[in-house]
């Protein structure tokens, strides 16, 4: 399914394969790739989620500019000696992903949140309300959310 879509979307360099990470300036244009970061070590700028890419619409030698077309449909304007990942983010599918129950998430690493108003008032500054239509304060007495 990968190589068929980018065999129908992508005009690659012969020099690259899939997954190297190169400079925007030594691929063609209509390229598709992703994690576009300005230096081999630093984190990510665009196209870092699951199954995004971006397109190299333009590359200008002059002013030494490339114009990639990012997962949103922006285009913006980046530096030449950019690097990038060629093709398609992976894991496409992750959104369709159940989790099942909440001992998976904490499995995981993620600890479940309580909403401070379900807390008692000795837990919480919003805690120990019983259904009223005062605002949320602090214990000072000033209001910490929207006026209803």
């Amino acid at each position: 399914m990968f190589t068929s879509f980018l065999s129908k979307h992508s005009v690659f360099s012969t020099k690259y394969n899939i997954g190297n990470v190169v400079f925007i300036k030594n691929l063609d244009v209509g390229s598709i790739f992703y994690n576009v970061c300005n230096s081999y070590k630093n984190k990510s700028l665009y196209a870092r989620s699951p199954g995004t890419y971006c397109i190299l619409l333009g590359l200008d030698s002059l002013s030494s500019v490339a114009t990639i077309q990012l997962p949103s449909g922006d285009s913006i304007s980046v530096d030449f000696n950019f690097f990038a990942t060629l093709g398609r983010n992976s894991n496409i599918w992750r959104f369709k992903e159940i989790v099942g129950k909440a001992g998976r998430n904490v499995l995981r690493g993620f600890k479940p949140s309580v909403r401070g108003v379900a807390m008692n008032p000795v837990d919480h500054p919003h805690g120990g309300r019983t259904k009223t239509n005062s605002p949320e304060k602090t214990p000072w007495g000033k209001v910490t959310k929207y006026n209803k």
